[in-house]
């Protein structure tokens, strides 16, 4: 380890719990190939685009229920193929396969 690093990291100690997790949030985000503002920017554009389509009628709805329950079915549908794999794998649940527990 550097001295500089050392030395950053005793005077990084007395910061106070708050200034420490800025101070992470920073280092994390020097990390990122795209900064969090430039993706939370195209999200809002996504979103804006995505509600004019709608209110145009443009784009199709689904009730929630509808889509929970579509989750639930793929998911139980990823989870059985990997129970019977040929890796010998057991689910922590039981096996989803024919006859066993749901996911609901």
């Amino acid at each position: 380890m550097s001295s500089v690093f050392a030395e950053i990291e005793e005077k990084v100690r007395t910061l106070s719990p708050e200034e420490r997790a800025r101070l992470v949030e920073m280092l994390l985000e020097s990390l990122r190939d795209t900064p969090v503002a430039e993706i939370e920017a195209e999200w809002e554009w996504e979103i804006l685009r995505r509600v004019a389509e709608y209110e145009r009628g443009e784009a199709k709805a689904y009730a929630a229920e509808d889509v929970f329950a579509e989750a639930r079915r793929l998911a139980g549908e990823s989870r059985a193929f990997h129970c019977g794999s040929s890796f010998g794998a057991s689910c922590r649940s039981g096996s989803l396969r024919e006859g066993g527990p749901s996911l609901r």
